[in-house]
């Protein structure tokens, strides 16, 4: 057996070329860009990407922080 002996290397037909196309694309909020979900800076702009919250999310925070308040004042009020 020879030292460049490749028999055990995958032919460049078997390999998929498509291998990008599982990364899920959004737009740069700045510029409009396509860029990677998952990347923090534009490669077009420079910008930073920001998670952008969905709307109507800082309401359901205020709802969550009454409730507990007022489970809180009710265990007050009825151990005293």
């Amino acid at each position: 057996m020879a030292w460049d002996d490749d028999n055990d290397l995958p032919l460049p037909q078997d390999i998929d070329a498509g291998y990008d196309d599982d990364l899920e694309e959004m737009e740069c909020p700045s510029c409009g860009a396509r860029v990677v979900e998952d990347a923090q800076k534009c490669p077009a702009c420079g910008d930073w990407i920001t998670p952008v919250e969905p709307r109507g999310a800082f309401s359901k925070k205020w709802w969550l922080a009454i409730a507990v308040l007022l489970m809180l004042y009710a265990m007050v009020r009825f151990i005293w």
